[in-house]
Formats: structure tokens, C-alpha cells, sequence
């Protein structure tokens, strides 16, 4: 077994299979965007807060329609 870390072309691959594991096992997956933010900057935790609610809120009002499609018949 080898004691050396991922190569970094590795590291999306491997984010991007646990995105599809969560996705597969959750009702709603949420990713927010919160790029912008980093992790030890305390000075913006109420503005990544507000981003994060923001995002989750309109995505929650948005999940019903993503569940149920309408789909239209042309007559």
C-alpha cells in the first residue's frame, strides 16, 4: 500500500464520485456556492450564511417542480 497522497489530477475525479454517491442517496442535493469564501476568514461568516440560506431557499422552492415535471400534450 502505497503511503503517498493523491496526485492532484486525481483529487475532481474523486470529488466529482462523491457528489454522484450524495446525489444518489439524497432527495435533494445542495452544493452552495460558497467558492468565494475562505475557510478561516471569520470577517464574512455572516455574508457566506446569508449566501448559503439564499441558495438553499430558492432551490428548496424550485424542488417540487424538479420532482413532479409537467409535462405538456400537444392536442
Amino acid at each position: 500500500m502505497s503511503c503517498h497522497p493523491q496526485r492532484p489530477g486525481q483529487l475532481p475525479s474523486l470529488q466529482t464520485r462523491r457528489e454522484r454517491i450524495d446525489a444518489d442517496i439524497a432527495d435533494l442535493y445542495l452544493k452552495p456556492p460558497v467558492q468565494q469564501f475562505r475557510i478561516l476568514d471569520f470577517d464574512v461568516v455572516e455574508e457566506a450564511a446569508e449566501s448559503g440560506y439564499s441558495y438553499g431557499k430558492a432551490e428548496l422552492e424550485r424542488w417540487p417542480d424538479r420532482r413532479n415535471p409537467v409535462t405538456t400534450v400537444a392536442s
